[in-house]
Order: C-alpha cells, then structure tokens, then sequence
C-alpha cells in the first residue's frame, strides 16, 4: 500500500481545524480568518501589507483584500508610510483591539481542547514537526 498523501492529510487536518476553532470564535462574532490576520497584525508595530503576508505566507494581493475587508468593518486603520507612500500600513482600530480582545477567550478554549486531546508534550512535538514541514515545503 502507497504511503498516504501528506498534502491532503494536512489539508483536511487544515479544514477540520478551521472549522472548529471558527465554530469558538463565532460565539464572539468573529471568523477565524478575521481572527488570524488581526492577531498577526496586532503582534508587529504598524506592519506594511507585505510584512502581514510575510508573516503568514500569503501572497500581497490576498492580504490587501482581507485587510481592505477588515478596514471596511472598522476593524483596521490604514495609512501611507511617511517613508514610502507606495506602502500601506496597517494597524488595529480601537474596535478592533476590542474585538480581538473579545474573541481570544473563544480561541483559547478551542485551543485548550486541542491541547486537552493531545497532552502538552505530544502538542509541543507536533508544533516542532510542522515547523520543519514548512521549512521543508519553502526549500
């Protein structure tokens, strides 16, 4: 029998996983992907949009619609870089701080399910296996 697909595995893995931690966060009106760029864009000072894509590995043009939804929502503010006015950079609102604020009791008792599942060491084993798998998958 042929060793079994790795992409799909984690593709599905991908899918159950965003299903369920979007069930959590829906309890707080938010979308995981919402969620997903407000904390990426909440841990960097003012990031450009690259920065965002860079760090969650999304081409530009992905990001600068998500953020152009998360802007209309009232969820990010954006703004030229006095250095470069070609760039834009993005930063939480107010409201949206407030909202993030709101959903991460909901993200981590998704999360704390996970962890219950799996026991800390099995969790910190597979956080260091992904983390080789995308090393691996960006070579």
């Amino acid at each position: 029998m042929p060793f079994p697909c790795i992409l799909l595995q984690i593709r599905k893995t991908d899918r159950q996983l965003s299903q369920m931690y979007g069930r959590y966060l829906a309890k707080s009106g938010m979308r995981s992907t919402q969620y997903g760029l407000l904390r990426a864009i909440a841990a960097m000072p003012e990031p450009f949009i690259t920065d965002i894509g860079r760090a969650l590995s999304m081409d530009q043009t992905t990001v600068t619609r998500n953020v152009e939804k998360l802007e209309k929502a009232g969820l990010v503010e954006t703004g030229p870089n006095p250095n470069d006015t070609r760039k834009k950079m993005v930063r939480l609102s107010a409201y949206g701080k407030a909202c993030l604020d709101a959903a991460e009791p909901h993200r981590a008792e998704a999360q704390q399910r996970i962890l219950d599942g799996l026991g800390e060491e099995e969790a910190q084993q597979l956080l260091r296996l992904l983390a080789k798998v995308s090393d691996l998958a960006q070579q």
